[in-house]
């Protein structure tokens, strides 16, 4: 015997309404340190020619690589509330993009243990 499929409850709107549009505060600092990371990054490996460039590259990765951890925190926090809304193109899409952040994360970050690790061999 199957179980009847639940209709979903028009009343509360779906997760994909909820994230649409909205300028918060999380979103805001988020985006901050995105822009100061890429901008760190960008300054250390094109301009500083300086003994001071490692340190820099790895703090710019680090920062990244954190930015990243939030946004895929972000995504399984969204992925959760999808699934439980019944709301499989936000669910779908929440895994995907989560996944390809948790994927930047641990590249960044592990882009910064080998800088980190050159820096203390070099100096």
């Amino acid at each position: 015997m199957t179980t009847p499929r639940r209709i979903p409850d028009r009343s509360k709107p779906s997760a994909s309404a909820r994230l649409a549009g909205q300028v918060t505060p999380g979103r805001l600092a988020v985006l901050v340190a995105f822009v100061i990371a890429v901008g760190v990054i960008a300054f250390a490996a094109r301009i500083d020619q300086s003994d001071t460039q490692l340190p820099l590259l790895t703090t710019g990765f680090v920062l990244l690589g954190l930015v990243f951890l939030t946004l895929a925190v972000w995504g399984c926090l969204a992925l959760i509330r999808a699934g439980g809304d019944e709301d499989g193109r936000t669910a779908f899409f929440a895994a995907l993009l989560g996944g390809l952040c948790a994927i930047g994360a641990a590249a960044s970050l592990g882009g910064a243990v080998v800088l980190a690790l050159i820096w203390t061999t070099t100096s």
